[in-house]
């Protein structure tokens, strides 16, 4: 082990014997998606144990998110993604200490797609939330009012007709470029707005589009105003499977990870209808829509 990594786990094992030892927390050690997922069952936790304190861990890039479920939490603390990683492993070497409690099994991605097991029953089953709670509460944002026409201004954002296309993913493999393309000339004879969501330098607009980078609360706004969103499936849909914007969901080709089985969106019964289309689908799909 390095020094570096020394230093860490010997951190997070004096925080476990101070700042987290006399609560009960949950470790919100996963993506963004499990996280606002975890944080939208918040509602259900509190109706079947009101007088159980909620107390978060989260990693310091989830803080916007839990800004939305503040009314239900009593503390979050915030820590860097090295830290959360070594409790990760210390929990895999049942280390970790028993008031630590995972919003998802550590084995929870092997889990997902077993019977058709979803996000939202491991969720529900780490929380201890009946299977019959099938209920999710979306996030409560709030932004200033310049800040709002900022974004519109910044982006030429149309009402209801400015589509943000996300062709980058961490969690899953990129899909041709071709097909994005095809997609924003369909985009571009009716008239939309035609924005490429991009997180930093390392990724780059679509040919014939502006790239769009926001918080991801501000995100949500964006995609509302401008009604559509067609992208990879990531964490950032899962945020935006709250929002009221007409969604499309694309996953890639490899039938050896089971894209689809394991983080469809079919078996969490959102109110809205959210669809999803398969790589070797995907042109037949944008050929449809012309």
């Amino acid at each position: 082990m390095s020094v570096k990594n020394f230093l860490y786990e010997l951190y997070v094992k004096i925080l476990f014997r101070t700042k987290y030892k006399k609560q009960e927390f949950f470790l919100c050690s996963r993506g963004i998606g499990d996280t606002v997922v975890f944080l939208s069952k918040l509602h259900d936790y509190k109706t079947w144990y009101p007088k159980n304190a909620i107390h978060l861990i989260l990693q310091e890039n989830h803080r916007i998110i839990a800004e939305g479920y503040k009314k239900y939490i009593d503390s979050e603390h915030y820590e860097k993604g090295n830290v959360i990683g070594i409790m990760d492993r210390l929990a895999n070497q049942k280390m970790l200490p028993r008031n630590i409690h995972f919003i998802l099994p550590p084995d929870g991605e092997q889990l997902l797609g077993y019977k058709d097991l979803s996000i939202c029953d491991l969720v529900n089953i780490s929380m201890g939330i009946p299977d019959t709670a099938l209920t999710y509460e979306q996030p409560q944002f709030s932004w200033k009012p310049d800040r709002k026409e900022e974004i519109i201004k910044q982006y030429h954002l149309l009402e209801g007709k400015t589509v943000i296309l996300a062709p980058y993913a961490v969690s899953v493999p990129l899909i041709s470029k071709d097909l994005w393309n095809q997609l924003v000339e369909h985009y571009h004879k009716k008239g939309f707005q035609v924005l490429t969501n991009v997180k930093d330098n390392s990724e780059y607009p679509l040919d014939g589009t502006e790239g769009i980078s926001l918080r991801l609360d501000e995100m949500y706004l964006a995609t509302e105003y401008g009604g559509y969103f067609v992208g990879l499936r990531s964490g950032l849909c899962d945020l935006l499977a709250y929002s009221k914007c007409c969604m499309t969901v694309v996953y890639p080709a490899n039938k050896s990870k089971d894209w689809r089985d394991k983080y469809t969106f079919s078996n969490m019964f959102f109110e809205k209808k959210i669809e999803e289309i398969s790589e070797e689908d995907f042109a037949l799909w944008i050929q449809s829509l012309k």
